[in-house]
Parts: C-alpha cells; structure tokens; sequence
C-alpha cells in the first residue's frame, strides 16, 4: 500500500479515539453561568464525574458591636430597649431621680425585706408588692433567656445576674444587643441555672411568689389612702422612683424574648412565617397580667426535649 493510503487509513482509525474523550457544549456553556464543574462524557456511556457541592458559609455575625448595631436598626423592639436604657441611665446620673435621705430609704428597704412586718396600713403597702417583685421578674428573665445564652455577644450573658440587684440597670444591654437564637436547645446543653429554670419546680415557686405579693394587694382596705402615701414615696425617695420605673420596664420588654423562648419550644412562627392569631393571643395573655402573666408562662411553656 502507498504512503498515502496507509496516513489516510491511520487516521480513520484515530479519529474514534479523539472523539471519544470531548468536551459537552451544552455543559461548557453552565460552566460559567452556573458555576457547576464540567462533565466528561464518555463514548457508549451516560455516566458523568459530579463534583460534590461546597457546604453552606458559617454564620458570619461575630458577635461585633457592629453587627448589635444593625441588628438594632432591624428591629424596633431592639431599639426601643436600647432608648430605654440610655433614657434611664440619663434620669438616673442628672439627678433629674430624687434622692431622699439615706437612714429613711435603708428603712423602707428593712420594711420590704421583712414579710412579717407588713400591714395592710403600713406607708410601703403598696411599694412592698412592687420592692419584691423585683426579686421574681429577673428569674422569669433567666427562665426565657438562658436557654439562648450559649456563645452570646458581644454582651456577656452574665449580666443576668446583675439584674437581681439593679434590674435593667443590669440586664437592659444584654436584652438589646444580644444574638437571636430561636432554633430548638436540648435540655442537656444547658447549665446548672439553665436547667433549674427549666424545672417545674421552679416554675409553680414563681407562679406561688407572684400570687403571694397580689394577695397582699387585695388586704388594703382604704387605697385612696395607699395609693396617696405612695404617691409621696415615689416624689421623695430615689428608691421607690427608679424601682417603680425598673419593673414597668421589666414587664413592657418581657414579651421580646418570651417570644423567641415560644419559638424554640414551637408556640411561635418560625423565622419567615407569619404568627397565627392563636399564637399572638397567647403572647398577649401572658404578657397582660404583672408578674403573674410571665411565671404562669414558665409554667405552661413546653418542656425542652433532652
């Protein structure tokens, strides 16, 4: 056979081998529109070589005052803690809050403290209920706050026990710049104080607590007279100023993160959804009522799966 002939048939033999390893127009073109890796498809096969998808991005907020910061603008509860908070540091440091003399104010403190010593008729009736439930609102705090306190920032979660002695004073920044965290928490991840507020126990001793201080609304007898003395109180005394003010705030922001506790335990929409009107009334009703509204919440809430 001529030199011709035998290239010509050369090639007719090497053309099915190049052919057989191409290029698929159709995929070269979601190349770069898709960003989807190309395919070898290979002669007498449909098989193609895939190449498993990137995971999704981590959660990029770090926990920056940056991030609380815009994380205020979105949400108007959030900024609305926030100007609380500043407002009442202002009252508080201008000495716009009146002051009192100091042995009368350590007195009233005394007289709260002791249950034994309250009467009906007494000048602290009425800041006697207000004095102690001071002491109930910052663990119904704990009890919808803990369960979302892991890797919280960039306030620490340990401002929650400040609150028991300044209240908002306290627990205000923490409440305003902290992390969401609806997703659902095993009772096993939470602490020791985590899972005490999740016991049943606790709960029926707020609920008991709070029936206990309205109780001792229903012994006054002359409230034009009650309601007069305290009056002067709140006018003279730094104390009962600033106290009164601390657990209207207390319960006005309770609902912000007894709604976030509702949607990890499946009473609330989750994120992106609308809330039902049976899950709003809910809210609404535990929120309604001063102390008593959030301890029975604790009480009826569903109990974290372990």
């Amino acid at each position: 056979v001529s030199s011709p002939m035998k290239k010509y048939a050369l090639m007719l033999l090497c053309t099915p081998s190049v052919s057989a390893l191409t290029l698929s127009p159709l995929r070269a073109a979601s190349v770069g529109r898709f960003s989807s890796a190309p395919t070898l498809l290979f002669k007498g096969s449909s098989k193609s070589l895939k190449v498993p998808p990137s995971q999704e991005p981590p959660d990029t907020d770090d926990g920056s005052f940056g991030k609380s910061l815009r994380r205020l603008q979105a949400s108007p509860a959030r900024a609305a803690m926030a100007a609380t908070y500043v407002a009442a540091l202002t009252y508080v440091f201008s000495g716009a809050a009146p002051q009192g003399a100091p042995d009368e104010t350590l007195q009233i403190i005394t007289e709260c403290l002791d249950p034994a010593s309250y009467l009906p008729t007494t000048s602290v009736s009425l800041f006697y209920v207000i004095f102690n439930s001071l002491g109930v609102m910052p663990a119904l705090y704990a009890a919808v706050l803990l369960p979302g306190a892991s890797d919280q920032a960039p306030v620490p979660p340990q401002t929650i026990v400040g609150s028991f002695a300044f209240g908002y004073g306290a627990l205000g920044p923490y409440l305003a710049l902290r992390r969401p965290r609806p997703d659902p928490v095993a009772l096993s991840d939470l602490g020791f104080w985590g899972k005490l507020t999740e016991n049943k126990v606790f709960a029926v001793a707020m609920v008991l607590s709070a029936l206990s201080l309205g109780s001792k609304l229903f012994l006054i007898e002359d409230w034009a007279s009650a309601i007069a003395t305290y009056s002067q109180l709140f006018d003279a005394f730094g104390l009962v100023n600033v106290s009164s003010f601390d657990l209207l705030v207390l319960q006005l922001f309770f609902f912000e993160p007894a709604r976030e506790d509702m949607r990890r335990r499946g009473w609330w929409a989750s994120p992106g959804e609308n809330p039902t009107a049976e899950q709003i009334v809910r809210l609404s009703a535990f929120c309604a009522v001063p102390v008593l509204g959030p301890a029975a919440y604790v009480l009826a809430r569903p109990s974290l799966e372990d």
